[in-house]
């Protein structure tokens, strides 16, 4: 390694430590120890952030990207980062950054965002309609399940940049959404930050210069999952006004509730584009983030640096399998999301967001509803695929309780929500979290509801049995039965339990 300098050197690690940050979609292999390879370019389609932080209570973070890498000799760093220790544990590192590091002072989503979530995706695909939205939310209803919020997804506009109901599809969308209301539900849309490259929208967009541009002025159009597009630049602070007062005028004319903001990942952005202010492919990712979190019904798939912004970031698609890819990955992933200052979090659509793992030869039904129990304790639970369309009644039935128990648990993550912004703590977190320095680092199979709920979900195919440790203290059972912690013990997990202990608090004397 080349001689130390400012831009690039080591920093010793202490004995022990472990660290968490970086891209969430590596948190699954969180938290990292010494010899691990960590590479924090921010090339891929997730939520990151420059920042770190260690059971020992040290940050490492900055302003801008920055590479890290952990050898058997400490922390090699490459970029302008800077190393504090506020304390000792991993809660200090984490209350200090939510004061001195992150984008804002710690904010949160509209309190209805933590309701259910109904996602029309899957369903709908690129046909909703105003009847199918109305009959979906029926039919939630008609289960059973409560309201919540119902997310309209992609092409109920006429166009991307034309955020204006498709009259064939949407006949009456101010009755539809004032139904929709009567019945309990909160109402989003789905949108991006992407132009269709015909049209007069297209051109006026163009003529008031609104649009990324590359060096030679022109427009560029970038391919995504949906064709070719061009990209707003939102530098330019006519482009934000212009998109407010669009999305402000569904809010006011049809009563829209709020947006899924999807897209803006970082590989629609070069570091040659002609901005309106100096910028980078990171920066207008966060940008579009901090737009995003500016609607109190807000919804986000990537993001960088959107800590204390109040936005509700939903994974990025969990495939439709038992291993890191899938239901293993939402545990860490979601641990590592508020540790960075995004606790508002949705472990994906139940089952995950690829439409195809729904058809009846790839469909597991125990994945399903083992990915439902552990989504009834995250901070927000959303549903897409329709449990009483795509599951026998034994698996819809599991996936009901977990929904029940999800209800149960519902005003305690508002609760924990609303602490957040005082105190910045997660509203799930790992167990080393509220047990520093107890030797439960490695527990990266169960977590905690805030500091007095102990999760342990089965994300193991076929499994109904398993082992939890439990820290020191009195813990009960969803039964009340008394189990004193600081041991290992089996609990039984049969196809419609999610095991999970509660702490007993010590009771004051007068």
């Amino acid at each position: 390694m080349p001689p130390a300098s400012p831009e690039l050197r080591t920093i010793e690690l202490l004995d022990g430590e472990r660290w968490w940050g970086g891209r969430v979609a590596d948190g699954y292999a969180m938290p990292f120890a010494a010899g691990a390879d960590v590479n924090l370019d921010f090339h891929h389609d997730s939520q990151a952030a420059p920042l770190f932080v260690s059971t020992h209570g040290r940050v490492l973070w900055s302003g801008e990207s920055f590479r890290l890498r952990l050898t058997n000799r400490g922390i090699e760093v490459e970029g302008p980062v800077q190393v504090e220790q506020p304390g000792t544990t991993l809660q200090d590192a984490v209350r200090w950054a939510a004061k001195n590091v992150h984008a804002a002072p710690p904010a949160m989503p509209a309190v209805q965002m933590f309701a259910p979530q109904w996602a029309l995706w899957i369903e709908l695909l690129y046909e909703p309609t105003q009847r199918k939205t109305l009959d979906y939310a029926a039919a939630v209803l008609a289960n059973g399940y409560e309201p919540g919020v119902i997310i309209i997804d992609d092409n109920w506009s006429e166009d991307y940049g034309v955020w204006r109901f498709r009259s064939d599809r949407f006949p009456d969308p101010a009755a539809m959404v004032r139904q929709l209301r009567d019945d309990g539900f909160t109402v989003m849309l789905w949108v991006c930050p992407y132009v269709s490259p015909d049209g007069r929208h297209y051109l006026d967009l163009r003529d008031e210069g609104l649009l990324l541009s590359d060096a030679s002025g022109e427009p560029v159009i970038r391919r995504w999952w949906n064709g070719h597009s061009a990209v707003l630049d939102l530098t330019n602070p006519a482009t934000v006004a212009w998109f407010r007062t669009t999305l402000e005028s569904l809010r006011r004319d049809f009563g829209i509730d709020g947006f899924k903001f999807d897209g803006g990942d970082i590989d629609m952005y070069r570091d040659d584009d002609a901005t309106f202010a100096p910028s980078s492919p990171a920066d207008q990712v966060h940008r579009y983030g901090a737009f995003a979190a500016s609607f109190p019904f807000n919804e986000l798939r990537s993001g960088w640096r959107l800590g204390g912004l109040g936005a509700a970031t939903r994974l990025s698609d969990a495939n439709h399998k038992w291993n890191e890819t899938g239901i293993g990955k939402l545990i860490g992933n979601q641990l590592t999301q508020g540790l960075l200052g995004m606790p508002f979090s949705a472990p994906d659509m139940i089952g995950g967001g690829q439409y195809l793992d729904f058809d009846e030869d790839r469909l597991d039904p125990e994945l399903f509803v083992r990915h439902a129990q552990v989504a009834a304790f995250s901070p927000m639970m959303q549903f897409s695929a329709a449990p009483w369309r795509v599951l026998d009644t034994e698996h819809a039935a599991a996936v009901k309780a977990a929904a029940d128990l999800r209800r149960r648990f519902h005003e305690t993550i508002v609760e924990l929500a609303v602490e957040h912004v005082t105190s910045g703590d997660p509203i799930v977190r790992p167990l080393e979290y509220d047990f520093p320095h107890a030797g439960l680092e490695e527990v990266t199979d169960a977590f905690m509801l805030g500091p007095n709920i102990l999760v342990a979900p089965i994300i193991t195919k076929g499994a109904r049995r398993r082992s939890v440790f439990l820290p020191s203290g009195t813990w009960r059972t969803p039964k009340g039965v008394a189990i004193e912690g600081g041991r290992s013990i089996e609990v039984e997990a049969p196809l419609d339990v999610v095991p999970y202990f509660e702490r007993q608090r010590a009771v004051r004397q007068a």
